[in-house]
């Protein structure tokens, strides 16, 4: 019988954007997302496990994958060890800015929230069709606050949780912003899309990790795909706009 917690039985947890901090790109132009997933027992068992060590290393407060010095490394080991341990399974998406311009019309481009707007949403469209293959019970649905695109996908979560299809579509208990410095759990999606943007082919936390990471390079289909889903979905948002903006009239 799964954990529950809050009306949820699973917590999804979606990360930070990664780029190369030069310019916005990394070599091949891609910026990175990851969601972790994991039942609700499973986050609170990581989560006991993982503050002592980061308060031993003087970290509980300021874990943050990008740090480039031997404590980082080493809790970066660790975390990668914890999350394998205790069954927290991450998806990452890659999107190549230069394939979202293609894609779009430049009059369209907001409405997916600019390319990391748009980075933010595949991860939710990937992580609502997990769910829905997985069926085991209902999500939170967390977002590491700050970035681009953050608003935008905040916005997003709340009018799917707003509709009971697309909530029922998504399977979606509850959503809402995630705080680093006290959410231990952020720090997997931050792991996980930090080493596969600056180190995929040579990391060894995603070594670690294994067959618990799933990197997904967005292809102009995907895109395609997620973005007939999006206008589906953004009519069903305008729907329950103007529904509100109606009942406001009548008071």
């Amino acid at each position: 019988m799964l954990a529950r917690l809050g009306g949820y039985d699973l917590m999804a947890l979606f990360g930070a954007l990664y780029q190369d901090e030069s310019g916005g790109h990394t070599r091949d132009g891609r910026i990175g997302i990851a969601t972790s997933l994991a039942r609700v027992d499973h986050w609170l068992r990581f989560a006991e496990v993982w503050q002592p060590i980061l308060r031993a290393a003087d970290r509980e407060t300021t874990f943050h994958a990008v740090n480039a010095d031997a404590v980082q490394t080493k809790l970066n080991l660790r975390l990668a060890s914890l999350m394998k341990r205790f069954g927290v399974f991450t998806t990452c998406i890659t999107l190549r800015q230069e394939d979202f311009a293609a894609a779009t019309e430049s009059t369209d481009r907001s409405r997916y929230g600019g390319p990391f707007g748009f980075a933010r949403y595949l991860s939710l469209f990937v992580m609502g069709q997990h769910l829905r293959t997985a069926d085991q019970g209902e999500a939170a649905y967390l977002v590491e606050a700050g970035g681009k695109g953050y608003t935008w996908f905040i916005r997003i979560l709340a009018g799917v949780y707003a509709s009971d299809d697309l909530r029922r579509e998504y399977r979606m208990a509850s959503f809402g912003p995630s705080d680093r410095r006290k959410h231990l759990p952020a720090h997997a999606p931050d792991l996980v899309s930090h080493e596969v943007i600056t180190a995929r082919h040579t990391s060894e936390p995603l070594r670690i990790l294994g067959g618990h990471v799933e990197i997904i390079d967005v292809s102009k289909d995907l895109m395609t795909e997620a973005m007939a889903s999006f206008r589906r979905m953004r009519r069903v948002l305008m729907q329950h706009r103007d529904a509100a903006r109606r009942a406001r009239k009548k008071r």
